[in-house]
């Protein structure tokens, strides 16, 4: 369960699929969080094209392939926020941005606060 921030729930879900095609392929996305992923290379990877990579992502998951990976990214950054003591540039790099300032845009994105006010949050 992700904590409330800001007096609201943290609402960040990431779909899932018995689809056996697709979950070789979030399997994979997960365990490179830190590369560059991209639907180009992804498509290459999986023997697809990028429209068929798209169409799948949109049709077994109903999202896209980039929001499914930044969504991807941001739950592992919340967990890893919570569960380490990793600096947040560490973190940022782990789930794969390159710069804290684009990672904590996105998180900001997402959660309405700051990478770094979770962390701070009392605990429960």
């Amino acid at each position: 369960m992700l904590p409330t921030l800001n007096k609201q729930a943290l609402t960040i879900i990431l779909p899932v699929t018995d689809d056996e095609r697709m979950l070789k392929i979030t399997k994979y996305l997960e365990r490179n969080l830190g590369q560059s992923l991209t639907l180009n290379d992804i498509s290459k990877k999986f023997h697809m094209s990028e429209r068929s990579m798209s169409r799948m992502f949109q049709s077994t998951l109903n999202i896209s392939f980039l929001q499914y990976l930044k969504t991807m990214r941001m739950v592992t950054a919340i967990e890893m926020i919570l569960k380490t003591k990793k600096t947040m540039s560490e973190i940022s790099y782990a789930v794969g941005y390159e710069t804290l300032g684009a990672f904590s845009n996105t998180f900001y994105v997402f959660t309405k606060s700051r990478p770094s006010d979770l962390r701070r949050r009392p605990p429960f």
